[in-house]
């Protein structure tokens, strides 16, 4: 077996209002959204070569009932940038409009990063 990619999807309260911070905060573009712009109930961005996707919970419960009542966010997502000034710019620029989870940090295996909450919660490990 050999995986083409892997693709985080997601489960979110708005697509669009997770689209805005996704496209405003990190530059990501909308590559695909379903039903249409206006009420978007999935919708996958990309920025380069990386890949997420977003679904609305209802649909996303509907199609998987073992989510249960409430979205958690149980997940990490690390968004590798590959140099370390853009990092930090990009660090400057949002740590006064956004929640930051994990402050800025050089790591004993020669990266610098810091973590940021998006709308529904989920930790972005922003890392250079």
């Amino acid at each position: 077996m050999k995986i083409k990619e892997i693709v985080p999807e997601l489960v979110v309260k708005s697509v669009q209002r997770s689209i805005e911070f996704y496209k405003s905060e990190l530059g990501f573009t909308v590559d695909e959204i379903a039903p249409n712009e206006n009420s978007p109930k999935w919708a996958r961005l990309s920025n380069n070569n990386f890949n997420i996707m977003l679904q609305e919970y209802d649909e996303a419960k509907a199609e998987i009932p073992l989510l249960g009542n409430k979205i958690t966010s149980t997940v990490l997502i690390v968004i590798r940038i590959e140099l370390k000034n853009d990092v930090k710019e990009l660090y400057e620029n949002i740590k006064s409009k956004l929640e930051i989870a994990i402050e800025m940090r050089e790591t004993d295996y020669g990266t610098i990063e810091f973590g940021l909450k998006d709308p529904d919660g989920y930790i972005l490990l922003i890392s250079g």
